[in-house]
């Protein structure tokens, strides 16, 4: 029901960014009923995440049923883990992409760049710590040789 909507949001401020609409659309809900909700609704852009939330909740129903769906979605969001991924420079949208398909729909990509690594990637998820970095490689080579 709400898979498209997760596999969407790629990082953390997109997370935010769904949790503050879901919480804004329920609030107009309780304002004025139907009128505010759709009025909301109107100023919201109709693309990206944002146009699929509000696409998901007009087919959701009315009220009751929306308000539901929103809950719902909220829950599934705050559901989702975020991956730590740190690179020596900024990653495009498309790549980021990729790693969200590796990752699955309840996975985010915190993304840290960090000129210091040279290049390659440390990786942080679910407690566990992965690091192929440059850096890394070099730091070793130079405590093997003693120097």
């Amino acid at each position: 029901m709400y898979s498209d909507i997760l596999w969407s949001i790629k990082t953390e401020d997109e997370v935010v960014q769904v949790l503050s609409l879901i919480d804004t659309l329920i609030n107009s809900l309780y304002k004025m009923g139907e009128e505010s909700f759709e009025q909301v609704v109107t100023y919201l852009p109709q693309t990206g995440i944002v146009g699929r939330v509000v696409d998901g909740v007009k087919v959701a129903g009315s009220g009751g049923e929306r308000q539901g769906w929103l809950e719902g979605l909220k829950s599934e969001v705050k559901k989702m883990q975020g991956v730590q991924l740190t690179t020596a420079i900024d990653i495009d949208g498309q790549f980021l992409g990729e790693l969200k398909k590796i990752g699955g729909e309840k996975v985010f990509i915190n993304i840290k760049v960090d000129p210091g690594i040279l290049g390659g990637a440390a990786i942080a998820f679910g407690g566990r710590y992965s690091e192929a970095t440059l850096a890394a490689k070099i730091d070793q080579a130079l405590k093997e040789m003693k120097i």
